[in-house]
């Protein structure tokens, strides 16, 4: 029973980085998003003003 924890213990230490890295936003999966974050900013100007 103790090999199986170990392999157990093993696998989820190499695979939890990797999950990690996988879950983190991307630049590319941000970029097809560009008018929705202008006008978002058009409308914060708007109404803050402009710094």
């Amino acid at each position: 029973m103790k090999w199986l924890v170990a392999i157990l213990t093993a696998l989820f230490r190499a695979l939890l980085p990797w999950l990690a890295r996988q879950s983190r936003p991307t630049a590319g999966s941000a970029d097809p998003d560009r008018r929705t974050r202008d006008r978002l900013r058009d409308r914060v100007r708007k109404h803050w003003g402009k710094p």
